[in-house]
């Protein structure tokens, strides 16, 4: 507990605490990732509706990654999370795309889980593909997806993702306002539902030649990665 000061006396500042570069990264990415408009649609967006009205804008954005990491969901999910910032856009220049690919890592899985699985795996492999990282074999272990998402807040520890280039695979939907604790759809006070826009990262491809693949193991073939 820290110690108060008497009255009448001056109040002791305290110093400041060191802070790892994984910590810095992700303090300056939270920062700029706050709540943020959606992004501008861009004319040669791809559009398309499903069959519960639920409207699609698709395009591409040159990204560099900014963060990557896992985390669990209140429901047991694994939900990996990767945020880049647009680098080079003519009306997104500097803003942001969160991406959450949920995994049910259980032995068993659900059938109605089965493609959210294959679709948040499919993402992730094509990430990898993008900056490098996919070993030559195929295979990807579960030590090198642990060491390209490092846990949520675990101090000391940065993904080798960030400052990696790629080019993001953004969609936006336009669809219902869920209610977070019950996943209804929200609506106004004349009952009308509440429409919202969301963007996220569907899959990425290379922004420029790639490094050598890595092994196995995660560790590359030709050399030390550039930190950047």
């Amino acid at each position: 507990m820290a110690k108060q000061a008497q009255k009448g006396s001056t109040p002791v500042v305290p110093n400041f605490k060191d802070v790892d570069k994984a910590a810095t990264q992700a303090a300056m990415a939270a920062v700029s990732g706050g709540r943020q408009a959606p992004l501008v649609v861009p004319k040669n967006a791809a559009l398309s509706e499903d069959k519960k009205g639920v409207k699609y804008s698709r395009w591409i954005e040159r990204t560099v990654v900014q963060q990557a990491y896992r985390s669990v969901t209140k429901n047991g999910l694994l939900d990996v999370t990767v945020a880049v910032k647009i680098r080079q856009g003519a009306d997104n220049n500097g803003r942001q795309v969160w991406s959450h690919f949920y995994i049910n890592n259980q032995n068993e899985v659900p059938e109605k889980h089965e493609s959210m699985n294959e679709r948040s795996m499919g993402a992730i492999a094509t990430l990898l593909v993008a900056t490098g990282f996919m070993p030559a074999g195929g295979a990807l272990k579960g030590s090198l997806l642990d060491k390209m998402f490092p846990q949520k807040g675990q101090p000391g520890t940065a993904s080798p993702l960030v400052g990696k280039s790629a080019v993001t695979n953004v969609v936006q939907t336009l669809g219902p306002k869920k209610d977070l604790k019950t996943n209804k759809s929200m609506t106004d006070d004349e009952g009308n539902v509440i429409m919202e826009r969301r963007d996220a990262g569907e899959s990425f491809l290379p922004d420029a030649k790639p490094t050598e693949a890595v092994d196995e193991d995660g560790d590359e073939e030709a050399g030390e990665e550039d930190e950047s």
